[in-house]
This record gives C-alpha cells, structure tokens and sequence, in this order.
C-alpha cells in the first residue's frame, strides 16, 4: 500500500495515523469496495469499518495508559483529536521506537 516508504516523513503518529487512514481509503475505492472518491471515504469515517484500531500504540508495560499522549519531557500531555477519539499514541515519533 505504499507505506513503508513514508513513515520518516511524518512527525507524528497522529500525522502518520491520517496518512493510513488515506491510503486505506484510496484501497477501498481501488477494490471497488466503496463507491465514492478517496477524500469522501475518508471524510465519511467509512476507513474506520475497515480500519478500527489505526496505527496502533506502544510496544511495553500501560500502553492503554496516559503514556502516548504525552509529548514532551516535562509530562505535558494532549487530548486525540476528534476524528479519532480512540487514537493512543499522540507522541512524536523518535528514532527506533517500536509501535503495534
């Protein structure tokens, strides 16, 4: 699906998150699973039938927790944005991280 070559190009896992959700939407037309454009199965929330969990969360011990929302040092946390309420990893991405 093109995205093993793209996940450096993003700074975050929310950023990467979305671009999935885009290319899971562009499949979906492609197999003529939906018919609609790529923007409006994304923008209609039909990827998320298709793709529930996203990208995933940190590999490890709480990953259900508080931990991937928080982005920086200082313990300084967000909120997942609307569109993906369930979203658990909001961090940057940093080099050698592991995600499932």
């Amino acid at each position: 699906m093109g995205m093993l070559d793209e996940p450096t190009s993003f700074e975050t896992f929310l950023d990467f998150h979305v671009r999935t959700h885009e290319l899971v939407a562009d499949a979906l037309v492609d197999l003529n699973i939906v018919m609609c454009s790529s923007a409006a199965a994304y923008d209609q929330q039909l990827t998320d039938v298709f793709y529930p969990h996203g990208t995933g969360h940190l590999l490890g011990l709480q990953t259900h927790g508080v931990g991937g929302h928080i982005t920086d040092e200082d313990g300084n946390s967000v909120s997942p944005p609307e569109r993906f309420p369930s979203l658990r990893l909001l961090r940057k991405i940093s080099q050698n991280w592991c995600s499932l």
